[in-house]
């Protein structure tokens, strides 16, 4: 292939993903809660999937303070969302709130938690590595993925503050997803031989299915949007980077940078969309509301793209790379 063209598959899948997770805001359609919950674990694996396949300490370092900036950034950019949202509450219920902002779901933008959760994630994840523990990892990781399940999907076993408190999105919960992209990232050349037949997208989205429809009609979820997670969505994921390796797609370099940029774009700016959607567009199809928050988000995008390659603007380019 040639030197100017790359592998634009994930590239691509990143801005179905961020459609996705669109969805999850605005809608509680089968497909957002089952196939958009596949959204966020996939940006997590990306990171962690292209770290390991060349780990080095310096490139970590560039990682992590790479996704704390992004964090930090948007945080500050989205002071105004949470003022909105503190507004009436108690100054203990408002300490809490901005507590909960550094560990979880935050009043500043809802999707905030997998940045600091992938920069954990991989840290940790990558300390095992090093010191060639990684059967010790996966111990937090199969944790963390039952702990994530019975705080979302599986809250009504009440098993205590693990049900109560919402730790399925906090940032532990990038071990889960990092530790994942370690083993797809050593084991590809085999996913890829063994996971060839296209189908086997199609039973990992059936099986994330199956596990929703489980969990409410066994009254195991109190809430449909509350299913952040299920005990078979590693497999899923998994089955969705073999699909990536055998479905290669290739593009200019620029497109795919391009690609990359506007998803990343489109997750941040979504939130300030669906606030504005909120306050004043009185929209009673929830169908209707993710159209307009989708359009709007990808306009934004658009023109933040286009005005941060011109010359005096360049500095607007810290808040997607």
């Amino acid at each position: 292939m040639e030197n100017n063209k790359r592998d634009a598959t994930i590239d691509i899948l990143r801005i179905v993903a961020s459609i996705l997770v669109i969805s999850i805001h605005t809608t509680s359609s089968m497909i957002a809660m089952t196939i958009g919950r596949w959204a966020v674990p996939f940006f997590m694996v990306v990171t962690g999937y292209f770290y390991f396949n060349n780990p080095n300490h310096d490139k970590l370092i560039k990682i992590v303070k790479n996704l704390l900036s992004l964090w930090l950034i948007w945080m500050i950019i989205y002071i105004p969302n949470a003022i909105i949202h503190i507004q009436g509450m108690s100054i203990s219920k408002a300490i809490h709130a901005l507590i909960w902002a550094i560990i979880g779901d935050s009043i500043f933008f809802d999707g905030s938690w997998y940045l600091p959760a992938a920069a954990f994630g991989i840290w940790v994840t990558d300390y095992f590595r090093k010191h060639h523990k990684m059967a010790l990892c996966n111990i937090p990781a199969l944790v963390l993925l039952f702990v994530g399940c019975v705080a979302s999907s599986y809250d009504n076993l009440n098993l205590g503050i693990l049900s109560k408190m919402h730790w399925a999105t906090t940032f532990p919960m990038g071990v889960i997803w990092m530790t994942l992209a370690f083993y797809i990232s050593k084991y590809q050349k085999q996913l890829k031989t063994k996971l060839k037949w296209s189908g086997w997208i199609i039973l990992a989205m059936l099986l994330t299915i199956f596990e929703h429809v489980f969990t409410l009609k066994l009254g195991f979820c109190s809430l449909v949007n509350r299913s952040d997670m299920y005990f078979t969505l590693p497999i899923s994921i998994v089955i969705l980077f073999a699909f990536i390796f055998n479905h290669p797609h290739y593009q200019s370099k620029e497109k795919t940078l391009w690609f990359r940029n506007f998803a990343t774009l489109l997750f941040f700016t979504q939130f300030y969309v669906i606030t504005f959607v909120k306050a004043f567009v009185h929209v009673k199809l929830s169908i209707l509301k993710f159209i307009i928050v989708l359009v709007v988000s990808s306009i934004i995008s658009v023109i933040i793209l286009w005005i941060s390659n011109k010359k005096h603007f360049s500095i607007l380019k810290k808040i997607y790379e």
